[in-house]
């Protein structure tokens, strides 16, 4: 990065940035040599080289930090804007997964564990966004890598954070990030534990899928397979918190069009696939394990620097990825599901007894459902089709589909669009000192 933008950048901050940043600008203010900053790296102007400063030791009482500014979100509310709200309990990732860099990342070069906020001191934080969320009429997003693990650790923690909540007779909605084996369902206490989080707040959860088959979740290093993923994402539909959409790689560089259509039926059955989702990529972020046959990166933001080994999978990326790249009903797709879902999952959570929303929820998915057997049919119609077709075929059969999907999303816009112009002031309930409950 600072050699690509040497006239942009001057230094880049690494790992934690709070001590440093603040550090960083009181030797600015005072005149000092900024390059002693802990944590820091710069390009030295004479040898043009990268220099690293000494990493500065990760926070570990976090609960030291003060809660974040949310100044940006008032102004945004006050006029009417859209905005998600997120708050960290943690910081950390236990799970050494190949592909992703957060293990390393959130470790802050020093240190594997995962680091807790005390629960008391996550949910003071929540009692004082609780106006901001409810005046949006929206839902707070917990960005921990992984909110719930099967850990005794993060379990009291977790017990903790529910009894806090508890006390304080606090409930917002929230959304968490989970694995498919944070919780044993084999196990009464942990689906009793699901449902405890969900009394206090918790209307939805993302789960890393990235992939329905066995053997991209295998190099992947997951430690699950894709029938432990599609299990725990039906027990979540049917305690209505499964997410709006949850975390999925289809291509990776050796990517077979087995493991493709495996993937792409795999998200069918889950609600999931969407074109976007079927043509997600595994990127080659630093740090990650994965190992990738890489070529030099067009730009230091290019996390797509390699190729596929099967000239198959070329061919059938490149023609999603065109597709996608030319059409906005593509993100269209993604988005409006998304966005529809989770409005549903708020509007039920303020305004319980408003309609029948468990009614309207199923008739949502059988919708949706509809529209995603166009998207799954015609992927796998490539899959099975494309080596033998030719461009005319192909564009035949590029514009078939775009017509069905517009036709769908049509569909889905006009039965269901309401949803999304539900106004900010039907909230019927505000939150009372600490307490915000429906």
């Amino acid at each position: 990065m600072l050699a690509a933008y040497p006239a942009s950048i001057d230094a880049v901050i690494r790992g934690e940035g709070e001590a440093s940043f603040a550090e960083l600008a009181q030797a600015l203010d005072a005149g000092r040599d900024w390059r002693q900053t802990s944590g820091l790296s710069y390009l030295d102007a004479h040898t043009r080289r990268c220099v690293r400063t000494a990493s500065r030791p990760a926070i570990e009482q976090l609960d030291a930090l003060p809660f974040a500014d949310r100044a940006v979100a008032r102004r945004a509310i006050a006029k009417h804007r859209k905005i998600e709200i997120g708050i960290l309990a943690q910081r950390g990732c236990p799970f050494p997964c190949s592909f992703c860099n957060a293990n390393r990342f959130l470790s802050n070069e020093a240190i594997t564990a995962v680091r807790q906020r005390s629960a008391e001191h996550v949910v003071a934080e929540m009692v004082q966004l609780a106006p901001l969320i409810v005046e949006n009429r929206s839902f707070l997003r917990f960005y921990d890598a992984t909110f719930v693990t099967q850990s005794r650790r993060n379990r009291a923690w977790i017990d903790d954070f529910c009894t806090a909540l508890e006390q304080r007779k606090l409930r917002i909605p929230f959304d968490v990030f989970v694995r498919a084996n944070s919780f044993d369902l084999n196990k009464p206490g942990d689906q009793a534990l699901i449902t405890r989080l969900k009394s206090v707040g918790m209307i939805s959860t993302y789960i890393g899928l990235e992939s329905g088959s066995d053997d991209t979740l295998a190099l992947y290093n997951k430690h699950v397979n894709a029938s432990d993923s599609e299990n725990m994402f039906e027990y979540f539909r049917s305690q209505h918190i499964q997410g709006s959409t949850n975390g999925c790689m289809t291509f990776q560089q050796d990517s077979t069009l087995a493991d493709i259509a495996q993937t792409v039926r795999f998200l069918r059955r889950l609600g999931l696939c969407s074109l976007w989702n079927c043509l997600s990529r595994a990127e080659t972020l630093p740090g990650i394990k994965l190992e990738m046959r890489t070529h030099k990166r067009e730009t230091c933001w290019d996390v797509y620097n390699y190729q596929f080994t099967d000239s198959r999978v070329a061919r059938l990326y490149a023609v999603l990825y065109s597709i996608h790249a030319n059409h906005s009903s593509i993100k269209l797709e993604d988005g409006l599901v998304r966005a529809l879902r989770d409005r549903l999952r708020i509007e039920s959570f303020y305004a319980p007894h408003a309609m029948d929303w468990l009614g309207l929820e199923h008739a949502l998915e059988a919708r949706i459902g509809a529209m995603q057997a166009v998207t799954s049919e015609f992927v796998l119609g490539l899959i099975d089709q494309l080596p033998g077709w030719n461009e005319t075929m192909l564009e035949h059969a590029i514009h078939q589909y775009l017509g069905a999907l517009d036709q769908a999303l049509d569909a889905l816009h006009a039965s269901y669009g309401w949803l999304l112009t539900l106004p900010i002031s039907a909230v019927t309930t505000r939150p009372h000192h600490a307490n915000c409950v429906h």
